[in-house]
């Protein structure tokens, strides 16, 4: 009984959150304003299925991961159970290149925050064309480093990326 009290609670506790992020930032959009809210995407790292679940019934449709292993199962298991086919899938952090194939198999999956070279965003564009039906392009953030600083380990020099365009 204790257990079950405890988890209604802890939707009741998403609900809530939900409902008043929204809020403020729809509020936030009317008085700067624009005419589209930006997009909210929840990130759910390291949370359960069925909080992300009680944030898609309050809702939210984009929801980030930063471990493609997660977001695979999570996107697999919410694709078994049916019901949430429009949940739009952000890889968020650092793609290593051996992740690759799991991520463009990710259903649902919309778009990849960041990509830090050129290689990567090949290997991606290569292995999202093999997927069965990709006939959308998948959405790719390039991180680049405008200061050229040695320090930064990752991102495309600004030169490098308007070759790219």
């Amino acid at each position: 009984m204790v257990a079950r009290l405890a988890l209604r609670e802890s939707y009741e506790c998403i609900s809530t959150a939900v409902r008043s992020v929204v809020a403020a930032v729809e509020e936030s959009t009317r008085a700067a304003g624009r005419v589209a809210p930006p997009r909210l995407v929840a990130v759910s790292k390291a949370q359960p299925l069925c909080r992300v679940q009680t944030a898609y019934q309050e809702g939210l449709r984009h929801f980030g991961e930063n471990y493609v292993q997660e977001l695979h199962s999570k996107a697999t298991e919410l694709q078994r159970l049916g019901g949430y086919g429009d949940i739009r899938w952000h890889f968020i952090g650092h793609l290593q290149g051996n992740k690759t194939k799991l991520l463009t198999a990710v259903p649902g999956l919309w778009q990849v925050e960041t990509v830090h070279n050129e290689k990567m965003a090949q290997t991606l564009n290569r292995m999202w064309g093999k997927r069965e039906g990709a006939g959308q392009p998948l959405r790719v953030l390039m991180q680049v480093n405008t200061s050229e600083e040695d320090s930064k380990w990752a991102g495309l020099l600004l030169l490098a990326t308007c070759l790219l365009c």
